[in-house]
């Protein structure tokens, strides 16, 4: 699978740059890869202002009209946010310490700085709701409008899932924040057997040299992350740093994504009411046949 490029957009503020692309998303269906969507993602200073001290990384995931209905909430067949840090210069603490590289974002049952009651006390403090590797926090996927700082969510009807992140520039010497952000694809069973398929992914950071001003901070990506070359140990190593070390990543590539239960049980229906409908055609031209070599078949 070919990563895809089709649309390139650069906004400007000064000298502030985001940059934002379009990558076409492809996934194993019924034994084909077909492009099943496309993610806008974009990466530079929150609200394009560098007096923030933020940066700002969005992703929307967005299906094919061909494909929305395999998000589905009802099955649910879901399509969720996956992501790694592989360069961090102020690692934030997870039980006490900073995760060594690469790890996953966040790590199980959230960062310290998340728990409450008391609050960042991660040997008391009540966990953050990070119990699966996904990188929105799990109490917030389906809701619009997230509080939390890690925002995720979708829209069935829409065929959307997003992502956002905002990390913080700290006043370091030197500093480097690196990251990798992918959709994935999720549902009950991979859920039960501690899997994801990883379908399409790209990198993005930034960081500076000396101190943080505004002439010196430069920013990478976002830059699609071929299929064909997904790191899946880089990823596994990952998961295992932070807490998930049972989970695994499944390659999009060779892992097919299963249609909903639902729509695959329509399917079936309308097969066996064609058939049915099939045989009762035979049979009413076998009522009506002449018979044999002309001969009149009694009734």
């Amino acid at each position: 699978m070919k990563t895809k490029y089709f649309a390139l957009i650069v906004v400007c503020s000064w000298l502030y740059v985001s940059a934002a692309y379009a990558i076409e998303v492809d996934a194993l269906i019924n034994g084909s890869t077909v492009a099943i969507g496309n993610i806008s993602a974009s990466n530079g200073y929150f609200q394009n202002n560098p007096a923030t001290g933020l940066l700002l990384e969005t992703g929307t995931f967005q299906l094919y009209g061909a494909f929305m209905y395999l998000m589905n909430d009802t099955t649910p067949n879901q399509f969720r946010w996956f992501q790694i840090v592989t360069a961090d210069s102020d690692e934030p603490t997870w039980q006490g310490s900073g995760p060594a590289l690469p790890y996953t974002d966040p790590p199980f049952d959230g960062w310290d700085y998340q728990r409450r009651d008391p609050k960042g006390d991660y040997k008391k403090g009540v966990p953050g709701d990070d119990q699966l590797p996904f990188y929105e926090n799990n109490a917030d996927y389906a809701q619009p409008t997230p509080t939390n700082t890690v925002v995720g969510g979708h829209n069935t009807t829409l065929g959307q899932s997003w992502t956002s992140d905002k990390p913080e520039l700290p006043a370091l010497t030197n500093a480097n924040y690196q990251f990798q952000t992918y959709i994935v694809f999720s549902n009950p069973t991979l859920t039960n057997n501690h899997q994801f398929v990883v379908l399409e992914g790209y990198s993005w950071g930034g960081g500076y040299n000396g101190a943080p001003t505004t002439n010196n901070i430069t920013f990478n990506g976002p830059t699609a992350i071929d299929p064909n070359m997904f790191n899946l140990t880089q990823l596994q190593t990952a998961l295992n740093n932070d807490g998930f070390a049972g989970w695994t990543a499944l390659s999009g590539a060779t892992t097919p994504i299963p249609e909903p239960s639902e729509r695959a049980l329509a399917i079936i229906g309308i097969v066996c009411l064609a058939w049915y409908f099939r045989g009762r055609r035979h049979e009413e031209g076998a009522d009506k046949s002449p018979g044999i070599a002309g001969v009149t078949l009694d009734t």
